[in-house]
């Protein structure tokens, strides 16, 4: 995925050893952005089933996660990075860690890495075979969330190459001018798939919200405007309009918008330019969508 940064969170997988008996997946960065900021020891400790992690800087500049096994007393995971005196990242367990994830049975944990470059996520199987089921970098945070009966958590961010998309192709516009929308993921064992075509109803809102926002500015559209000015409200509706539609899954709804709503003469700029940010995004970490039978 071609996210300016990100490439300086990239952990490098050094070795998959054994361990007295068990597997020590070993993890290292060169470009050392994963350590908790900070000079002086830290140290906490979390309880996942029957595993204790436990997540410490060593004062050096160091810092570590480390698994282990309360029956064995086996170490199964280990982790580490080191900081570089001028940058301030962290390394974190998300407090999803031992939740039900929709789509896994085992326990799970998730270490995150964050920095003014991005985020990255390591997601671990805890259960009897201990492995490492996916690793996912994108420009925004992740959040761990019930959407469904089944009581599972979901997946849920926001495209990070949205964001520049936005200040290109609007000269400067930011992501907080355009609500981007939401990106529902799930796990199928270790196979990670977007799921948001399954909850259109969750962007049907931001739909009509916009819809609404036109509709009392009595716009139809921008069509008859000279360009389409990022600091436009119509602009800014007709851009939900289009993401929302084009994120759940109805591409020919968003595109139908676009050329029903856009400026005459940029409409195929626009699209390319979605469709770029689209297809180099957090959906190429997926293994395609989640077929679903609520649609």
């Amino acid at each position: 995925m071609n996210v300016s940064g990100l490439q300086l969170l990239c952990l490098t997988l050094l070795a998959l050893l054994l361990f007295g008996g068990s597997t020590l997946l070993a993890y290292d960065t060169r470009s050392n952005d994963l350590c908790i900021s900070g000079g002086y020891n830290k140290h906490f400790t979390r309880r996942i089933g029957h595993y204790t992690t436990q997540l410490f800087a060593d004062g050096s500049g160091t810092c570590s996660v480390v698994v282990v096994d309360d029956n064995s007393k086996k170490r199964v995971f280990q982790l580490s990075a080191s900081e570089p005196p001028d940058r301030s990242p962290e390394l974190f367990i998300d407090s999803a860690s031992g939740e039900p994830i929709a789509g896994r049975t085992t326990p799970i944990l998730v270490i995150g890495s964050s920095d003014s470059a991005g985020y990255r996520y390591v997601l671990a199987s805890l259960g009897t075979s201990s492995r490492i089921l996916e690793e996912i970098r994108n420009g925004k945070g992740i959040e761990f969330r019930r959407l469904d009966r089944t009581g599972s958590l979901y997946l849920i961010t926001c495209d990070g190459d949205l964001s520049a998309f936005l200040f290109k192709a609007f000269d400067g516009m930011s992501d907080y001018a355009v609500a981007l929308p939401e990106v529902v993921l799930r796990l199928r064992d270790s196979i990670l798939l977007n799921a948001s075509n399954c909850f259109p109803a969750r962007y049907d809102k931001e739909i009509l919200s916009a819809q609404k926002e036109l509709a009392d500015r009595r716009t139809a559209g921008l069509q008859n405007a000279p360009s389409a000015n990022k600091d436009s409200n119509a602009t800014i509706a007709i851009l939900q309009i289009v993401l929302n539609y084009l994120y759940s899954g109805r591409e020919p709804e968003a595109w139908r918008t676009l050329h029903q709503m856009w400026t005459l003469g940029d409409e195929k700029r626009i699209q390319a330019a979605i469709l770029n940010a689209y297809h180099t995004g957090i959906l190429t970490e997926t293994a395609g969508a989640v077929q679903c039978t609520n649609r």
